[in-house]
């Protein structure tokens, strides 16, 4: 089927069911907004008479049209920041076929054993920093009984028929609320970077969600008091799921390639690009360290 302007009743249809197959072939305009994308933009879709058609991104600069921050029509499709999460997964399998961490016995041993391991995501983007922010200078059982504290003070309370689900997870609203002051007998040394990032997070800045630039997104994470590289990078691998991030100070990464510094880790992890997140992820799990003491590495 040839795609025409003069058939807007099929354009219609393929941004309905956001058809990845017409991605690149046409580009929506939305009136109302101003703003032109592509057809599988998660938006909520227009009304069809806010709608206009360009066969080309190019075309809809100059028709008043700015493109979309997020997918970033601009931009060849398969070359925005958007697409990089697939893009990256596809090279990181070929790397791994291509035998591309053979230079480094642990974490070849642990793709021959855990082939699919990959880095964890997670639901709730402010609990999961809540939980690392806690977690950061502490062991994990210390961690877990804080947090519990935290839930128990900031969680709405819940029925359930489970007596210990009792609590909703934590939003940065009430902790915005609070003060240091109120936050230290809760939270031990993270009240003020727990402050800090649910007032960060309550007034929309730095955003949590998965972000098409996480490197910016990292970086402004570390701007509030008390949140350390670690910490920002531990929540580019979680939050917005980047399989390239590489958390160069990490304790198990000092401990299994000393006496090697941190900049000289992270200058050797530099030939695993686009996936050294994937390859610290089988370094932990190949690491003695992690698996038999009570570390503060979140796994």
């Amino acid at each position: 089927m040839v795609m025409t302007l003069r058939d807007p009743a099929t354009c219609h249809r393929a941004i309905a069911t956001r058809d990845a197959r017409f991605d690149g072939v046409f580009y929506l305009g939305v009136t109302s907004t101003k703003i032109y994308c592509r057809l599988i933009c998660r938006a909520r879709r227009p009304r069809p008479e806010n709608c206009r058609f360009f066969l080309h991104a190019a075309a809809a600069g100059p028709a008043g049209f700015r493109p979309c921050r997020h997918y970033r029509p601009e931009q060849a499709p398969g070359y925005a920041p958007v697409d990089a999460t697939g893009t990256m997964a596809t090279v990181a399998a070929r790397a791994i076929e291509a035998g591309a961490l053979g230079g480094d016995p642990l974490p070849a041993a642990s793709l021959k054993a855990a082939p699919g391991l990959r880095l964890p995501g997670t639901i709730d983007p402010f609990e999961t920093a809540i939980r690392t922010i806690i977690g950061q200078q502490v062991s994990v059982s210390a961690a877990t009984t804080v947090m519990g504290r935290v839930v128990e003070a900031f969680g709405d309370s819940i029925l359930t028929p489970w007596p210990t689900l009792n609590r909703l997870t934590i939003t940065p609203d009430p902790i915005a609320r609070e003060s240091v002051d109120s936050l230290a007998p809760l939270a031990l040394n993270s009240a003020h970077a727990l402050l800090a990032v649910a007032l960060a997070v309550d007034s929309g800045h730095p955003s949590l969600a998965h972000s098409p630039d996480p490197e910016r997104t990292i970086a402004r994470l570390q701007e509030p008091p008390g949140m350390g590289q670690w910490t920002a990078h531990y929540f580019g691998m979680r939050i917005p799921g980047w399989p390239d991030d590489c958390i160069a100070g990490d304790l198990v990464m000092r401990k299994a390639l000393a006496p090697l510094t941190p900049r000289q880790t992270e200058a050797r992890s530099a030939a695993r690009r686009p996936c050294r997140g994937d390859a610290e992820r089988h370094r932990w799990r190949s690491s003695s360290f992690f698996k038999f003491s009570d570390c503060p590495i979140l796994p």
